[in-house]
């Protein structure tokens, strides 16, 4: 019965040990407890109201964009009928009697006959429709006739191959293009020495060196039609009649077969020019 019957001493005891242990946690446990939490809560809503807003942003972005959309396919469609030509508008004085002749020609030619097209359809290089491709893709690395072509990145080939897909062009395709693009004058004038290279986006990925410079020079003066070369061999000295005797005597047989192989490389040397030519008549 003496354990269940509380002492005096016991309950004094207990109070202060209380007390004490109350005090304690007030001073010192509860006030940092109470600050994180609140801190806690004041993240939260600051988290919730940075998400309401930039939900609302979004949405107010995703109506401006409706509505450039939606004008952009007005002014279109306002400038289609502007483009074509006027069906009610009135011929000229000068025009009426070539018409007349046109129709009364037309009169006379049987019903069955088909009038013949003023110009034929010419074929397109399909080279030209590659770079034309490149171009739209990526601007700034293929720019267009007039602006002059700018040194390329070392190794933009394996960019190329990666961008196929998207560019729409097979790996045969990609490299004919670049085949001709990186040939003729015009490239080979942008190759000069400490010169920036582009990547595709026109990012700059490294530096023309002496050597890619000399090589430029060189492929460009070796051209077939340069004027450069033309001038560079009139103004070279003549060899003696003993060379010249000398190279006319026959050749061993390696020369005859490096002879016989130099119409083979001459045509793609010649067809270089030509795919430049009309490359730069599509641009």
């Amino acid at each position: 019965m003496q354990l269940l019957t509380p002492s005096l001493g016991l309950l004094f005891w207990t109070t202060i040990i209380f007390l004490v242990v109350f005090f304690l946690l007030k001073k010192y446990a509860w006030k940092p407890i109470l600050q994180a939490l609140d801190d806690r809560e004041k993240s939260i809503d600051d988290a919730l109201r940075i998400a309401e807003n930039t939900r609302k942003e979004m949405e107010q972005m995703k109506s401006q964009h409706e509505d450039l959309l939606a004008q952009a396919k007005q002014e279109r469609n306002a400038k289609r009928p502007a483009a074509q030509p006027d069906a009610g508008a009135k011929p000229k004085s000068g025009d009426r009697p070539a018409r007349g002749a046109k129709s009364g020609a037309a009169a006379k030619a049987p019903s069955g006959a088909k009038p013949a097209s003023a110009k034929p359809s010419t074929p397109v290089d399909p080279v030209i429709v590659a770079i034309g491709k490149l171009q739209r893709r990526f601007p700034r690395a293929f720019p267009k006739n007039p602006a002059p072509k700018v040194p390329l990145k070392v190794g933009i080939w394996d960019d190329l191959a990666r961008e196929a897909q998207a560019v729409g062009l097979t790996e045969a395709e990609l490299r004919e293009a670049m085949s001709t693009w990186c040939r003729g004058n015009r490239y080979w004038s942008c190759l000069v020495e400490d010169a920036v290279r582009v990547d595709l986006q026109g990012n700059e990925a490294g530096r023309v060196t002496h050597d890619d410079a000399a090589r430029a020079r060189r492929l460009k003066s070796r051209r077939p039609g340069n004027k450069g070369s033309a001038q560079a061999a009139k103004g070279a000295p003549q060899q003696p009649k003993a060379e010249v005797q000398a190279a006319a005597a026959p050749q061993p047989a390696t020369d005859e077969a490096s002879a016989n192989a130099a119409p083979a490389n001459a045509a793609p040397a010649n067809a270089a020019p030509q795919a430049e030519q009309q490359t730069a008549a599509s641009e």
